[in-house]
């Protein structure tokens, strides 16, 4: 038997900070965006984070990409 990998489409999260805590330490909320290709290109993909994050009212902190490549055993 072979494993196989299929490689998932890509989820970004858009970091904002939603104020800070108690203590003074900055509190944030992520969004989510899915189904982003696999093969996209790392700046483009960035560029639209960045246009999607402008129309947030929190303020942008950063985003966070995650890839997940499933394996099958055939």
């Amino acid at each position: 038997m072979s494993v196989v990998s299929t490689v998932k489409p890509v989820q970004l999260s858009l970091v904002l900070q939603d104020g800070v805590d108690s203590k003074g330490n900055a509190r944030y909320k992520r969004r989510m965006v899915g189904k982003i290709k696999p093969g996209a290109n790392e700046q483009d993909v960035y560029e639209v984070a960045s246009d999607i994050a402008s129309l947030q009212t929190l303020p942008f902190i950063r985003v966070e990409q995650s890839a997940q490549t499933e394996l099958d055993n055939v």
